[in-house]
């Protein structure tokens, strides 16, 4: 994979009020006549920090950045959403560690998933649009855009909606319902934020012990009531944490 990659070139990423203080984003711009085929995201542990950040994720696979990156800031446990090509993999044997260009990153947060609605909470803001979802390992990923909350506390929430099932326990494809909640009793509407979620979803697997596949449907809340989203989980396998982003563009770098 020699020169399997352009270099970019670096920019500034403006200070955008609508991020949460907790979001902290690097980016660069690419050259026009790259390859997006060469382009990944993931969501990764940050597995060393200091001066020679190494991200892992969820397969196991490590991630070596090569660019430079601001001291301090990745800690070891944190997990980040990460935005990459792959680099000139001949000084790197190992099949699973991989010399990546970071080009942006922004901290994530892990949230167990929610087995019922809690009514005192159930405020539901909008979610303006949502930019990525995906499984690995045991969780649910979601990139996505809301109003900024203007009041605390200010929770996301993945709640299971079982009213809404007609499952058996002895189903091998269960089709699961939840509602990705914004949880806050006001926000402003001349803000927005991006937000990195990852909800671990292992509690699930013990309901179904013979499912090979559940279906999620997550109901997505907006001003004229719901639309769903389906994305598909394999129990008892880590699965593929790197995903292509050919033909589509970074949530960070809009």
């Amino acid at each position: 994979m020699k020169n399997a990659f352009r270099f970019y070139r670096c920019k500034v990423v403006l200070a955008i009020l609508c991020l949460l203080p907790v979001i902290f984003l690097s980016s660069c711009l690419k050259d026009e006549d790259s390859d997006s085929a060469n382009e990944y995201y993931a969501m990764a542990t940050v597995y060393k920090g200091g001066d020679s950040v190494m991200f892992q994720m969820d397969d196991s696979a490590f991630l070596v950045p090569y660019n430079d990156l601001p001291a301090d800031t990745f800690q070891v446990g944190e997990r980040y959403f990460v935005y990459f090509s792959i680099g000139d993999t001949s000084d790197f044997p190992v099949y699973s560690k991989y010399p990546i260009l970071l080009q942006s990153y922004a901290k994530a947060f892990i949230r167990p998933v929610k087995l019922e609605p809690d009514e005192s909470r159930w405020f539901s803001k909008q979610v303006l649009s949502v930019q990525y979802v995906w499984c690995s390992s045991t969780y649910y990923n979601i990139v996505f855009t809301t109003y900024k909350g203007t009041s605390s506390p200010e929770t996301f929430e993945l709640v299971r909606i079982s009213d809404e099932e007609t499952n058996s326990p002895t189903d091998t494809q269960p089709e699961l319902v939840f509602e990705l909640q914004h949880n806050v009793e006001t926000v402003s509407v001349n803000t927005q934020a991006i937000h990195f979620y990852s909800f671990d979803v292992s509690s699930l697997e013990s309901s179904f012990p013979n499912a090979t596949k559940l279906i999620f449907r997550v109901k997505i809340p907006t001003p004229d009531g719901y639309y769903s989203m389906y994305t598909s989980y394999i129990p008892k396998r880590k699965s593929s944490a790197i995903l292509s982003v050919k033909g589509r563009t970074s949530p960070i770098l809009h």
